[in-house]
């Protein structure tokens, strides 16, 4: 940056130096202003570039027509659309009870098994004497 010394001296020294200076200047302002021209479109072409990566990295095979083998290996959890029961979770039928010491006890008597097409089996309720404890939603 030029002083204001520099500059009196510059004027001082005739109305040759004055223009002289100001055209070279001038010239400097010229190359500096092309430059930041040059780099804006520079910026601007790689923040698209960058944009287009990070819109391609976030395709998966949920959210385009990409086939699910070229997800790879870090898979997001599947999110339950469903809203979370107030019942206790556990793979206990309604008739099983926990014994002391956290033992789970054999269904009541008046619970049968089946076997459902997958060859687990369930617990469905025979019709009891007594009313059934659990309540009704």
């Amino acid at each position: 940056m030029m002083t204001r010394q520099e500059a009196e001296a510059i004027y001082d020294a005739g109305k040759e130096t004055v223009v002289r200076v100001l055209l070279d200047m001038d010239r400097c302002i010229y190359v500096l202003q092309r430059q930041v021209q040059d780099l804006t479109v520079r910026l601007d072409a790689s923040e698209q570039r960058v944009r287009q990566l990070e819109e391609h990295l976030a395709k998966d095979s949920h959210n385009s027509s990409k086939p699910p083998s070229s997800d790879g290996l870090a898979k997001p959890k599947p999110k339950s659309l469903r809203p979370p029961s107030e019942r206790p979770s556990g793979g206990c039928g309604p008739g099983a009870r926990l014994a002391a010491g956290g033992v789970r006890e054999a269904p009541a008597p008046s619970m049968s098994r089946r076997f459902c097409r997958r060859g687990r089996t369930t617990r469905h309720s025979v019709p009891a004497a007594l009313p059934s404890t659990r309540p009704r939603p």
